[in-house]
């Protein structure tokens, strides 16, 4: 038996309408949905890479430590992004923070860990 055929006596709640009374608060908190707060401890920050590498016979030093590594593959794995996703993210990440010297390669992300 088709759905309309017992339409008038089923009941029908109409969905509630709401009044907009303060449309500046609606929409900012509309906007806000969209904002997004990333942390970095300032230890990681500060140990992003080693600039001062020297070479002792055996090879030189590693540039990115481990925690840098750590930090960007969380950061692909959290958002889900891939290889130059990651890359554009973490280095406007780094201007945003004011360090736009430092710097973030390809190969940092998916070495060790991935």
């Amino acid at each position: 038996m088709p759905h309309k055929h017992n339409k008038r006596k089923r009941h029908h709640i109409k969905k509630a309408v709401y009044r907009l009374r303060n449309y500046a608060q609606y929409n900012q908190s509309l906007k806000n949905r969209g904002k997004m707060s990333i942390w970095l401890s300032s230890s990681i920050i500060e140990s992003w890479q080693n600039d001062m590498r020297y070479y002792d016979g055996r090879g030189s030093t590693v540039k990115y430590p481990d925690s840098t590594i750590e930090a960007c593959h969380y950061i692909r794995m959290v958002f889900k992004l891939s290889l130059r996703q990651a890359l554009g993210f973490i280095e406007n990440l780094l201007v945003l923070l004011g360090k736009p010297h430092l710097q973030c390669q390809g190969r940092i992300i998916h070495c060790k860990i991935s």
